[in-house]
């Protein structure tokens, strides 16, 4: 029987790999080690925000200059006549030597003689057309003995009664100056005369002259004393007639 092969030589390969390891190991560079991990720096926070400061008072408002008055507008509001006239102007009446001449202007009137004398009614409606008048009036219910000196002393004893029913018609004029104006009218007139049990009546027509002038106290407000001059007919009592009603 051959003899046994000898071990392999296990223990000194072992050995020379660990001796060469070390060697290796020795002229090797030594591993850097990874630097350590910078920390994040920590995050910058605003800073708190400053309280907003209290809002301060406007200041008073001054009061606005006062405002320069226009002299056109000015001299405007002084030429304003009549119903033109603002509502502050008393009287509202503006004198010229012009003659005032309106587009075209309605005007309505009220007579006071004869309600406070007369114990009846008269009105009167005029159109102003540039210079030109036309008129129309009417009255009614006069009792024309209550005028002063309208009968004698004897008439006034007898007890005559002179009554008006109606006086109606119109006229046409012309403004000269201001407001001053000539008028020339035809008038139909009813009169009815009573003295005891009879009575008498008459229509008369008359054509007259009329000269007035307007005056205004406030806007369209104005009071116009006119001067009359007409022909004038009363009839004598009929004796006989039927009693007046």
């Amino acid at each position: 029987m051959p003899p046994p092969l000898p071990p392999a030589p296990t223990a000194a390969l072992a050995l020379a790999t660990s001796l060469l390891a070390l060697a290796t190991s020795a002229f090797a560079a030594p591993a850097q080690a990874d630097p350590p991990a910078q920390a994040n720096p920590p995050a910058r926070t605003n800073p708190p925000a400053l309280a907003d400061p209290p809002a301060l008072a406007d200041p008073p408002a001054r009061p606005a200059p006062p405002a320069r008055s226009d002299p056109l507008a000015l001299a405007a509001r002084a030429a304003a006549h009549g119903p033109s006239a603002p509502a502050s102007a008393f009287p509202s009446h503006v004198f010229q030597l012009a003659p005032r001449a309106p587009a075209a202007q309605l005007g309505f009137h009220y007579g006071l003689t004869q309600p406070l004398l007369l114990r009846g009614f008269n009105a009167a409606v005029d159109l102003r057309l540039g210079r030109f008048i036309a008129s129309y009036s009417h009255g009614q219910g006069l009792e024309l003995a209550r005028a002063p000196n309208a009968l004698t002393p004897a008439e006034r004893n007898a007890g005559l009664r002179i009554v008006a029913p109606y006086s109606t018609g119109g006229g046409l004029g012309v403004t000269l100056l201001d407001e001053l104006y000539v008028m020339a009218d035809v008038k139909v007139h009813r009169f009815e005369l009573y003295a005891g049990e009879g009575l008498s009546h008459d229509t008369t027509v008359t054509v007259g002259g009329e000269v007035g002038w307007r005056f205004f106290a406030w806007k369209g407000l104005h009071v116009t004393p006119p001067l009359r001059a007409g022909s004038f007919r009363l009839a004598e009592a009929r004796p006989g007639a039927p009693p007046m009603r």
